[in-house]
């Protein structure tokens, strides 16, 4: 559960280390929401990620492995999937934003692919 605060925490780091001699060298960092356990640190050498995690508690030699990830995964790793409203025909929605805002509305159709839905509004 410390996968969010220990990126902020090498975030840190990296914008400390921004204007000494010594830089950090590392490009990326992040941790997936649904991946407990597993931080990404994106670099050019594993020597670069060993110097960046150096003096970072949650990260002490004893408590994990670096491995790298496989060529193959890196584009899964940072697949991001957006997730749609799924509106049936029936249901009943709240209007968010506009004319209508917190108006209730049946969906009378939805057409996806060209990101249209059709509404009958409740009177006031």
């Amino acid at each position: 559960g410390e996968e969010k605060s220990t990126v902020l925490a090498l975030m840190r780091k990296f914008i400390a280390y921004q204007t000494s001699d010594t830089p950090l060298q590392i490009k990326s960092a992040f941790a997936k929401e649904g991946l407990k356990g597993y931080i990404y640190i994106e670099a050019f050498k594993q020597t670069h990620v060993k110097h960046a995690i150096e003096g970072i508690n949650a990260l002490s030699r004893a408590q994990f492995q670096q491995k790298l990830v496989p060529i193959n995964e890196m584009t899964d790793c940072m697949r991001v999937v957006k997730e749609t409203a799924q509106l049936k025909p029936k249901q009943w929605v709240r209007i968010k934003s506009g004319l209508y805002k917190d108006d209730l509305a049946k969906v009378e159709a939805v057409e996806d692919a060209q990101n249209i839905v059709w509404l009958k509004l409740v009177p006031r």
